[in-house]
């Protein structure tokens, strides 16, 4: 919120008696020297992370248990000829696991799952834009998608070939898209909640932080890529 005071004052507008949003236009102008830590502001919206997160992990984790006692469960979510497609790459005895694995090509590998990350990420965060259902949805979709997948493939007893592929990459990559999910939420509160603000510039307000955000998430995703 800091970032969008900031914007604000660029922009000419006054700042509201008692708001808690500071403007850094001093510091970057140079004409002041100290700012309050820019920690405090990203620590009052952990009830949205903490929302996020159990929107994201809540059915995944979830699904992954109720599978292991309904097994049949997976087809209300997955079609046959997709589980079938997941058991193929995972498959115990494959030289390279995972998808596009019949490629061989380590540079499509990186790119997939750069693109599978950031769009991911994206999706959280810009639903958010629909007063927050878009991100809401996204992670819930996201949540089922992967717990059905992580499922089925623990209760087929690939545990090697799954979790050892994807545990070095994918808890990082998910909690990226739980950080972009709370901006997506941090962005739809703007739109629901605005206070005393129009929802105008209650959503200029909340984009820049949300923004900057989201951004710092999608080089996380490119980064847990490698």
């Amino acid at each position: 919120i800091d970032v969008g005071a900031t914007f604000l004052d660029y922009a000419g507008v006054k700042p509201l008696a008692g708001a808690a949003a500071k403007s850094l236009r001093g510091v970057v102008t140079g004409k002041a020297t100290k700012h309050r830590d820019v920690l405090h502001s990203a620590l009052e919206e952990w009830r949205l992370v903490w929302l996020s997160i159990a929107l994201l992990f809540g059915p995944l984790i979830g699904l992954i248990v109720v599978l292991q006692y309904f097994p049949e469960f997976v087809y209300y979510l997955a079609s046959p000829e997709q589980l079938r497609e997941y058991e193929s790459m995972y498959a115990p005895g494959n030289r390279v696991l995972g998808p596009h694995r019949e490629a061989g090509n380590q540079v499509m590998m990186f790119g997939f799952y750069i693109w599978n990350n950031v769009k991911i990420d994206f999706q959280c965060f810009a639903g958010g834009m629909v007063f927050g259902l878009g991100a809401v949805f996204f992670m819930l979709f996201n949540g089922f998608s992967i717990g059905a997948v992580a499922g089925h493939l623990t209760q087929l007893g690939y545990i090697e070939t799954f979790w050892g592929f994807v545990s070095g990459h994918s808890s990082w990559e998910l909690l990226g898209a739980a950080i972009s999910g709370a901006a997506g939420l941090k962005l739809g509160w703007a739109l629901i909640a605005p206070g005393r603000l129009t929802r105008t510039v209650s959503f200029l307000v909340a984009g820049p932080m949300t923004f900057l955000s989201a951004r710092a998430c999608d080089t996380w995703a490119r980064a847990c890529s490698y």
